[in-house]
């Protein structure tokens, strides 16, 4: 038999079949959560905000179309989340310039040791567009069309930009590397 596709899934969640949202939570749950994770720096409300994004695909769960990537359209309502989120904070004063920053205590309590601990500093240290752009293409696989249309431009314009986080994310961890004699 089979597996459905996750565009097959969501268009039977969209004709008003919920149970196979359980498929696509299991499924896309922890790479939400992680997206999450590195993009506020904070475990709990990550966590919140991962339960509010599936919230979210059920009650708008008619405007998906199944012609286009379930993936990136899962990936754009947590970019639209996270944007709210990031607002709220600013409106909140609690420190919005440093959303995603984690220091050491943070990396070392989210069982983040050695190379992995100095990664997840240095992504932190990144700004939004470069730290969103590197975990939405290299950990969550977005293909660079997907990425273009997640952020309006053109798939060279996003290889581009690629190119600067990259180069900008190991710019950071080999300063932070030498600096800190690989401990964080």
């Amino acid at each position: 038999m089979n597996e459905l596709t996750d565009e097959i899934l969501m268009f039977r969640v969209k004709s008003g079949y919920l149970d196979y949202m359980a498929d696509l939570f299991l499924k896309y749950s922890n790479h939400i959560l992680n997206y999450f994770c590195y993009m506020t720096g904070k475990i709990e409300d990550s966590k919140d905000l991962t339960q509010d994004l599936f919230l979210r695909l059920i009650k708008y769960r008619k405007s998906f179309d199944p012609e286009k990537s379930f993936k990136s359209w899962i990936f754009q309502i947590a970019k639209n989340i996270f944007i709210d989120y990031s607002k709220s904070m600013h409106h909140n004063c609690a420190g919005y310039e440093n959303l995603g920053s984690i220091d050491k205590d943070e990396a070392e309590k989210n069982n983040f040791h050695g190379n992995d601990s100095l990664l997840y500093y240095s992504i932190s240290r990144l700004p939004d567009e470069y730290r969103e752009l590197l975990i939405l293409g290299k950990f969550h696989g977005l293909k660079y069309k997907d990425l273009a249309e997640l952020f309006f431009t053109t798939e060279s314009a996003v290889k581009k930009k690629m190119l600067r986080a990259l180069n900008k994310l190991r710019e950071i961890y080999f300063k932070t590397e030498n600096n800190s004699g690989n401990e964080l």
